[in-house]
């Protein structure tokens, strides 16, 4: 017999076995799972559905009849999982931003800074990609104004193949397509050049561009993708 209590205001799931704990009176905000079967105290593996062996304690007593785990009780079970794996990615993200930032910082538009930087890249994207994207996404809002670092970014979007960030790449293009440097939009343009991809080219097209210099690199990466 496997008795789960999940405490609600310290936020922890405990597994005991035998003997059973009965709840106190003082457990208020704590509630308690019994998993019961008439054999050997555990769940049933040829039952067709498990939820028909949890058993809820009746309090104060050795009561118990064979119930479905209320609706209420899994949406709360599965909202402790879905908020401790949140806090677990974010935890993530702000590691691989505090890790990313001194690297960044130091891009002066040179090889050997860039260089530099991919010591780090390297190791988060080895273990996430998504962690990678989504710490790069949050340097882009967190130091808008820092138009190195902004640069730094997109030339380091310039070595994974759109597919690898289809799903936060086009968005951080999009963040420096629409900021006021006219560098910033360069490297973007830079990046979408090195994609190749002519689904983004509306944006490159639409793009507000009063510099001649900038305006003449788009239309020839327009031209160049358009074939």
């Amino acid at each position: 017999m496997i008795n789960l209590s999940l405490n609600l205001q310290g936020s922890e799931l405990m597994e005991d076995t035998v003997p059973r704990r009965q709840p106190s009176s003082s457990s208020e905000n704590s509630f308690f799972i019994i998993i019961d079967n008439p054999k050997y105290g555990e769940v049933n593996p040829q039952s067709s559905n498990s939820r028909e062996n949890v058993s809820t304690n009746t309090l104060g007593t050795n009561n118990f009849s064979t119930q479905r785990i209320p609706l209420w009780l899994e949406n709360k079970l599965l909202d402790f999982i879905a908020l401790t794996d949140e806090e677990k990615r974010r935890k993530l993200i702000n590691d691989a931003v505090s890790k990313l930032m001194p690297y960044l910082e130091l891009y002066n538009y040179d090889e050997e800074s860039e260089n530099y930087i991919w010591s780090v890249v390297d190791n988060i994207a080895s273990k996430s990609i998504s962690i990678l994207g989504a710490a790069f996404q949050e340097i882009v809002i967190r130091r808008n104004d820092c138009v190195n670092i902004l640069c730094a970014i997109a030339k380091c979007l310039c070595s994974f193949e759109l597919q690898q960030t289809a799903e936060w790449g086009p968005m951080i293009l999009l963040s420096l397509f629409s900021h006021k440097s006219d560098t910033v939009k360069e490297y973007a343009v830079f990046l979408l050049e090195n994609w190749q991809d002519k689904s983004l080219l509306p944006i490159l097209k639409n793009l507000d561009c009063r510099a001649a210099w900038l305006r003449a690199y788009i239309d020839s990466v327009v031209f160049e993708i358009e074939g």
